[in-house]
C-alpha cells in the first residue's frame, strides 16, 4: 500500500521512466507487450471506478460547449489534420496514422493534468469520458471518409476492437462498485490512483516494443514519427484555443489541453496486425510529448488563462 501511495505521488516521474525503460530494454517491451489490451482495460476501469456519475451529470450545464468540443475532439480535428497534411507529401502511413491519432479521445490523466493546472477540470471531465465512450464508434467511420483505401488500415476492425475495450473497462467499473461502496473507493482513491500509475508504467514499457526495435534499425523514421508526435500535440492545442477562446480562457486552454494528448493506448491496443508501421509507431511515440510537454508548458497555460 505504502508503494501504491508513493507510485501515485511521484506519477508523472513513474510514467516518463516506462517510455524510458521500453526504449533502453527492447527485450523487457516485447515481453510486455502481449498485455497492453488487458493493462488498458484495467487502466479506464479504475478511472470509472473513481468517476463520481453525480457530479459528472452536473456538470453537463454546459451542454452546447461540451457538445461542440466532442465533435470538434472525435470529427473536427482529424479533418484539419487531413487538409493541413495533404500538400506535404507524407507517406501514406504517416498521413494515417496523423489523422486517426487527430480522431482519437483525450488522455484520461487530461483531468488530472487540469487540476494540476487549475484548469476547467469540470469540463474536462466530461469531455475526456464523453469521447473515450463515442470514440470506439467514430474513429472507424471518420477514418474510412478521409483516408479511404490509401489508409491501407482495417479501420472498421480497429472499431470493435476499441468497442470491445471500453465494453471490458466499463463492466470492470460495475463489478468494483457492486462489491464495494463509494465510501470505501473514496476512502482508498490515492491507492488506487497509484495502482494505475503502476499499470500505466506497464503500458508506457509495452507500447515502445515496436518503437525500440525503430530506434536501433530506421534512426530517421524513428525521429520522423517522433517530431511529427510533437508538431500534432502543440498544433491541435494551439487551434483548439483559437477555436475555443470566445467560450473563457479557461475553457480554450482546458479544451486544447485534452485535444492534443490523445489516448494512444486506447487506438493502439485496438491496432490491427495488419497496420503500417509508422500507424503504430506514432500512437507509441505521442505518449512522449504527452509526459514531457505538460509541464514544460505549464507557465504558458497559466499565463493564457490570465490574459
Amino acid at each position: 500500500m505504502i508503494l501504491l501511495r508513493i507510485a501515485s505521488r511521484y506519477a508523472t516521474i513513474v510514467m516518463a521512466a516506462g517510455i524510458f525503460l521500453g526504449l533502453l530494454l527492447p527485450e523487457l517491451a516485447a515481453f510486455a507487450a502481449p498485455i497492453l489490451a488487458p493493462t488498458v482495460v484495467a487502466i479506464l476501469g479504475l478511472a470509472l471506478v473513481r468517476l463520481h456519475g453525480a457530479e459528472l451529470v452536473a456538470r453537463l450545464s454546459r451542454r452546447w460547449v461540451v457538445a461542440l468540443a466532442l465533435v470538434w475532439q472525435l470529427v473536427g480535428s482529424a479533418v484539419l489534420i487531413w487538409l493541413v497534411t495533404m500538400p506535404m507529401g507524407l507517406s501514406g502511413g504517416l498521413r494515417t496514422a496523423l489523422v486517426v491519432l487527430a480522431a482519437a479521445s483525450p488522455i484520461m490523466s487530461s483531468i488530472t493534468l487540469a487540476l494540476l493546472f487549475r484548469l476547467d477540470a469540470a469540463l474536462v471531465s466530461v469531455v475526456v469520458f464523453g469521447a473515450t465512450l463515442i470514440v470506439p464508434v467514430t474513429i472507424g467511420p471518420v477514418g474510412v471518409l478521409l483516408m479511404g483505401e490509401a489508409a491501407q488500415l482495417n479501420i472498421f476492425e480497429m472499431m470493435w476492437r476499441m468497442a470491445a475495450i471500453v465494453a471490458s473497462a466499463i463492466g470492470f467499473a460495475v463489478i468494483v462498485r457492486l462489491l464495494a461502496s463509494r465510501a470505501w473507493i473514496d476512502s482508498k482513491a490515492e491507492e488506487i490512483d497509484g495502482l494505475a500509475v503502476v499499470l500505466l508504467l506497464i503500458f508506457a514499457v509495452s507500447i515502445m516494443d515496436q518503437a525500440a526495435v525503430i530506434l536501433r534499425t530506421d534512426l530517421e523514421l524513428f525521429l520522423t514519427v517522433l517530431g511529427a508526435s510533437f508538431a500534432l500535440n502543440l498544433f491541435l492545442q494551439a487551434v483548439t484555443w483559437l477555436l475555443f477562446r470566445p467560450a473563457g480562457r479557461g475553457t480554450a486552454v482546458a479544451l486544447g489541453l485534452t485535444n492534443g494528448n490523445r489516448n494512444a493506448g486506447l487506438a493502439l491496443a485496438g491496432l490491427p496486425a495488419t497496420a503500417p508501421v509508422e500507424v503504430g509507431l506514432i500512437f507509441a511515440l505521442s505518449q512522449v510529448p504527452i509526459y514531457v510537454l505538460p509541464l514544460m508548458l505549464r507557465p504558458i497555460y497559466r499565463r493564457l488563462v490570465k490574459i
